[in-house]
C-alpha cells in the first residue's frame, strides 16, 4: 500500500545511511549523536554508531515499519506502520513498549479511517507533525500535514492544499521542523491529474498552519517520488 510513498527525502536535514539495504532515517535536532535507527524491510533496526549492539524492534506480521524518527532525547522512535493503510506509532529503543497513536486503521480499506505517516518530532519533543489523508481504491483522494501532542492527542490541521479541491490530484507528506519549531517544510507533489502534473515542489507553513510559502519551483521538481 502506498508504495510511491515509501521512500524518504531528504528535507532540510542531514540522514544517514546504514548499509547497502536499509533505508536513511532521519535525527531531530537538538538531539545528541548517539544510536543509529534505520528500515530494513519489512520493520526498524537500533544499531550503535561503530556497528556493535544491532536489534530490530518490535514488528507485526503482515505490516512493514518504514520512517523512522528520533526523539530530541533519544527516549522514543516514531515511525509509519503500514498494511492496507498506514498508522503513526512510537517504541522505545531497546524494543519494548511500541504504541499506536490515533485510530486502528491498519487493516482497514474503508475511506472513513486515516493514513498516516511520515512522522517528524519537534525540537521540544512535544508534538509530532505527520502527512494524513485518505485512500479510495487504493489511492490517495486527499492529503494534508497535521501536528499532534507527543501522545497522541490534540491532532490538528496545519495545511489545506488539498482539502476542497480535485480528488487524487495532490500528495501532501514529508514535514520536518525548522529548529526552532515554528515553522514546517514538507513536499508537495502533484500527481498526473494536478496543474503542473506530476511534478514536486518544497513548501513552508507555521506550525500554527499561518504563512504557506512554496520554496521551490516546480521546474525543479524538488522531493523524493520521482516515478
Amino acid at each position: 500500500m502506498r508504495n510511491s510513498r515509501r521512500r524518504l527525502l531528504l528535507v532540510a536535514l542531514a540522514l544517514a545511511c546504514v548499509g547497502l539495504t536499509a533505508l536513511p532515517a532521519q535525527g531531530t535536532a537538538p538531539g545528541r549523536n548517539g544510536q543509529l535507527v534505520y528500515a530494513r524491510f519489512p520493520t526498524l533496526w537500533v544499531v550503535n554508531a561503530d556497528g556493535t549492539g544491532e536489534h530490530k524492534l518490535p514488528h507485526l506480521e503482515r505490516s512493514e515499519d518504514s520512517d523512522p524518527d528520533w526523539s530530541p532525547d533519544g527516549s522514543r522512535i516514531a515511525f509509519d506502520r503500514c498494511a492496507e493503510k498506514c498508522e503513526i506509532w512510537t517504541a522505545n529503543p531497546d524494543g519494548p513498549k511500541p504504541k499506536r497513536l490515533g485510530p486502528n486503521c491498519l487493516r482497514r480499506t474503508d475511506s472513513g479511517c486515516p493514513d498516516r505517516g511520515f512522522p517528524s518530532w519537534s525540537p521540544d519533543a512535544k508534538r509530532i507533525a505527520f502527512g494524513q489523508g485518505t485512500i479510495k481504491g487504493g489511492k490517495i483522494e486527499f492529503s494534508e500535514i497535521f501536528v499532534m501532542n507527543a501522545n497522541g492527542t490534540g491532532v490538528r490541521q496545519v495545511t489545506h492544499i488539498t482539502t476542497g479541491g480535485k480528488p487524487f490530484a495532490t500528495d501532501v507528506l514529508r514535514p520536518a521542523w525548522s529548529p526552532d519549531g515554528r515553522q514546517l517544510v514538507f513536499e508537495v507533489h502533484n500527481l498526473a491529474g494536478a496543474d503542473p502534473p506530476n511534478r514536486h515542489a518544497l513548501f513552508i507553513v507555521g506550525a500554527d498552519g499561518s504563512g504557506l510559502r512554496q520554496v521551490t519551483p516546480w521546474s525543479l521538481n524538488a522531493g523524493d517520488d520521482q516515478d
